[in-house]
């Protein structure tokens, strides 16, 4: 049994009706963790308390609160009743709600509008052709950079500015980083293409099979 249970049982205050104030009431929730008691109303509070002395930790009570607790405990024994008051430092959420807003006049109706006259219907006239746009190619960066790696001879190829220029002038969209990214790509795939068709070639002076050796 904690200490504070074991001094209500000693003290046995007698009370049938014992008010408390919020901010007891609060203090006393928070030693038994109820932490969003402060968020509570009166009302509410009021029935809460007399839960206590089932929630009650073990351990001893702070000193300010001790004494109103061990009168909260002999209330609960006695059936007593709960009064819970605003103080100075705590107030009810009902006592801290703004007044309702008194409801709004209802406005005059407005006059109708007049109705706006009917527009004259325009003469259809034969409208003037669209110069057609130029469309992009559909052929994207990729494409050109290997374009214009072929262009400058394959394999052994430096990238310079002016290859990357040149794939921005054929792509329509200067954007020399992504140009560049492009070339080194297209520099791997073809130089990786060429050297595999090199390694395919047939090699020369291939002797001819010896239709006297022996078969394996």
């Amino acid at each position: 049994m904690s200490s504070t249970n074991q001094t209500f049982w000693e003290s046995r205050a007698v009370a049938k009706q014992l008010t408390v104030t919020r901010t007891t009431a609060i203090a006393v929730f928070s030693f038994c963790l109820w932490k969003s008691a402060e968020k509570w109303d009166n009302e509410r509070m009021k029935k809460k308390l007399h839960d206590i002395k089932d929630v009650l930790p073990d351990g001893e009570a702070p000193e300010e609160i001790k004494n109103d607790l061990v009168e909260i405990l002999a209330t609960i024994n006695d059936g007593g009743e709960f009064t819970v008051v605003d103080d100075e430092t705590s107030k009810s959420p009902e006592a801290t709600t703004a007044p309702a807003k008194a409801p709004k006049e209802p406005k005059e109706p407005k006059a109708p509008k007049e109705p706006k006259p009917a527009k004259e219907p325009k003469e259809k006239g034969s409208k003037p052709a669209k110069e057609p746009k130029e469309k992009g190619s559909k052929k994207g960066r990729p494409y050109y950079a290997a374009v214009a790696f072929r262009e400058a001879g394959g394999q052994k190829v430096e990238i310079t500015d002016a290859l990357i220029a040149r794939v921005d002038t054929l792509t329509g969209k200067p954007n020399p980083k992504e140009s560049k990214a492009w070339l080194l790509i297209a520099s791997q795939i073809i130089t990786g293409w060429e050297s595999v068709n090199e390694s395919k070639e047939a090699p020369a002076d291939v002797p001819a099979a010896n239709p006297d050796a022996p078969s394996a």
